[in-house]
Order: structure tokens, then sequence, then C-alpha cells
């Protein structure tokens, strides 16, 4: 279906599995990973924080959404 629609971007959530990622984008030939990050649990970095992470959100959907 992602390369029926000729889709760019793969919306993923933080904790999503790598396995499971990297099995999609090897069959969409490529197809551009995007995270959103959910806060359900701590973020891997100390370095984040809830402002960070929905800045972090609005880039990646401005990019996937070419805004």
């Amino acid at each position: 279906k992602i390369e029926d629609k000729e889709l760019e971007y793969f919306y993923i959530e933080e904790y999503t599995s790598e396995d499971a990622v990297a099995s999609i984008v090897d069959e969409t030939n490529g197809v551009t990973v995007l995270t959103l990050y959910t806060m359900e649990m701590a973020p891997k970095s100390s370095e984040d924080n809830y402002l960070t992470l929905m800045q972090k959100n609005l880039d990646n959907l401005k990019s996937g959404l070419a805004c």
C-alpha cells in the first residue's frame, strides 16, 4: 500500500521495534521514517523534555506533510 500511494514518509512511535521498521524500509525501497514522540514512556535521551519532544514532533510533521 505504501508504494501504491507513492508515500515518501512513514511515521513511527519512538519505541517502535527497529526490526519492524527496517523490514518496512526494505520492502518499500527506502521510505523515509520519521519519529513521533508520544511521551508514554520516559524519553530515551536525558536531554529531552516535553517541549523538546513536541518541537521534534512538529518538525517531523512539517517534513512529512511538506509544510
